[in-house]
């Protein structure tokens, strides 16, 4: 049996190695294309258009590390449990809360969106430094 298959922390190494290596690959891609980067393929670049460190000062700093972080323990709270309980089946709400109307539809959509913004809330906040 081959050694690698035998031991899972030549398997694990093997792996970390393996993603080190891309991530190296990844930054030099990056480098690279900020070092050549025009006007006219500004925006076909994966740096946007913007120099490597503005690139990385949003990726990296407080912005979107930051924002990353946030939107990742924001997962983890009751709150989002709750977003979730109530967003993810709106015909328990439509069920139970329905109005008539055009009025009664502005309320309920009053009443059940707070909840299906507080699913995605984060979702749109990470789209800042992805877009930018």
């Amino acid at each position: 049996m081959d050694a690698a298959h035998a031991n899972p922390s030549v398997q694990r190494n093997l792996i970390l190695g393996l993603l080190l290596a891309l991530a190296a690959g990844a930054w030099a891609v990056l480098v690279w294309q900020s070092a050549d980067a025009d006007m006219d393929m500004a925006m076909a670049s994966s740096t946007m258009g913007m120099r490597a460190p503005l690139f990385l000062a949003i990726w990296v700093s407080r912005i979107g590390g930051t924002v990353l972080v946030a939107a990742g323990l924001y997962q983890l709270t009751p709150l989002k449990g709750l977003c979730l309980s109530k967003c993810r089946t709106p015909i328990n709400f439509i069920m139970t809360s329905w109005r008539d109307g055009a009025a009664g539809a502005l309320r309920m959509g009053l009443l059940h969106g707070p909840y299906c913004a507080g699913c995605c809330w984060l979702l749109f906040v990470i789209l800042f430094p992805l877009g930018t």
